[in-house]
């Protein structure tokens, strides 16, 4: 309860969880029983060698390899939406007309800056000048070590495709416009052994563990 700003507020947590008071003891004393039934009866008995943490690790290999990630700048220019809030037409109709002179300033931007990126100027100074991702512009457009599915789709199709040092033509996304740029692919790579055994071990133990506990019972 005292992770609860107040007592209505646990309360209502509970009730949430079609749980009372008297019921949440109840399974409070259960839990607390059934961990020290497993330290004193059960975890003694639980031994894990190394040929089953080495049989898992290689029966278990995808669970350990890392995926092809892309080291991906962009530079992006920020397009906006009507905010569909206007309560007259005449108030909607201005406030498409700002909506669309904007966008297509937008428009005229990037199409200026992928001519200066197909010119050979620096990818990196381009997006520090005009990109207008404040998280990234400052180191140069740099966005990370992306997966595919770590990003927006517009951009996780787009950079599958590019070579190592290659610029993106224009993209469009919901939030705007960008040009991309690999600097490197990482190929995908298997976790060593010798760095994923004692997590293998740990979880051989508690599965073993939990088996037993269950027999116990």
């Amino acid at each position: 309860e005292d992770q609860f700003p107040s007592h209505e507020s646990f309360l209502t947590a509970l009730a949430f969880q079609h749980m009372s008071i008297p019921a949440l003891k109840e399974k409070i004393q259960r839990t607390l029983l059934e961990d020290e039934l497993i330290r004193r009866e059960i975890a003694p008995k639980v031994e894990i060698d190394d040929e089953a943490t080495k049989k898992y690790y290689e029966e278990n290999k995808t669970r350990f390899t890392k995926p092809v990630l892309y080291k991906i700048r962009h530079i992006h220019i920020a397009t906006i939406k009507p905010s569909g809030k206007a309560e007259d037409e005449k108030s909607r109709k201005k406030a498409k007309r700002l909506t669309d002179l904007v966008n297509e300033e937008a428009k005229e931007k990037i199409n200026s800056l992928f001519k200066k990126v197909q010119a050979g100027e620096s990818f990196s100074e381009l997006a520090k000048r005009f990109s207008e991702d404040d998280a990234s512009r400052e180191q140069g457009g740099y966005l990370g070590d992306l997966h595919p599915d770590s990003t927006i789709p517009e951009i996780g199709k787009a950079m599958v495709k590019l070579n190592e040092g290659k610029t993106s033509d224009i993209i469009k996304s919901q939030f705007g416009y960008h040009i991309l740029k690999l600097d490197e692919i990482i190929p995908s790579s298997l976790i060593p052994f010798s760095d994923t055994k004692t997590d293998i071990m740990n979880l051989l133990l508690k599965t073993k563990t939990r088996n037993l506990f269950i027999e116990y019972i």
